[in-house]
């Protein structure tokens, strides 16, 4: 898996943001097949929810990642990205969509938590970084995966 090293801890600005016909407020993701993996299944995520193209100076970005449960909507910032959490794909923001690939029952982030039985998740996040290059997360969704025992 490829880790993505970044700066000092962004900061968490969860909004409802319009982008136009059949945007919502709220961003969800859900991952099929679910449940019942094995190391390397490949799966799909949905998203929808997140953020439509923008311009301006910074980096916008969406990104897809298998993280611990310890990363939560609730606490998602880079401290906690960096952490529990690896990077499987980046590409520019958008309101839905979908990724497929595989997942791993290994460990996960800088704190090398396990990725076992039902302790992962696959997340999506949208945000930019700032004007010293830190990542700011925007908005976050994640879809619980569990692993064979």
């Amino acid at each position: 898996m490829r880790r993505i090293v970044v700066g000092v801890v962004g900061m968490l600005a969860v909004v409802g943001m319009s982008t136009g016909a059949g945007a919502s407020a709220s961003p969800s993701a859900r991952v099929s097949p679910g449940g019942a993996l094995r190391d390397g299944r490949e799966v799909t995520v949905h998203w929808r929810g997140m953020l439509g193209p923008k311009t301006g100076k910074t980096v916008h970005f969406l990104q897809v990642l298998e993280c611990s449960r310890d990363f939560t909507v609730e606490n998602a910032s880079e401290a906690t990205y960096v952490q529990y959490c690896d990077e499987y794909h980046a590409q520019m923001s958008t309101h839905r969509g979908f990724w497929e690939g595989a997942v791993h029952a290994s460990t996960v982030g800088h704190a090398q938590v396990p990725c076992s039985a039902d302790a992962c998740e696959l997340a999506v996040v949208a945000g930019h970084t700032d004007s010293e290059e830190h990542l700011v997360i925007e908005k976050a969704a994640v879809a619980p995966i569990s692993f064979r025992g």
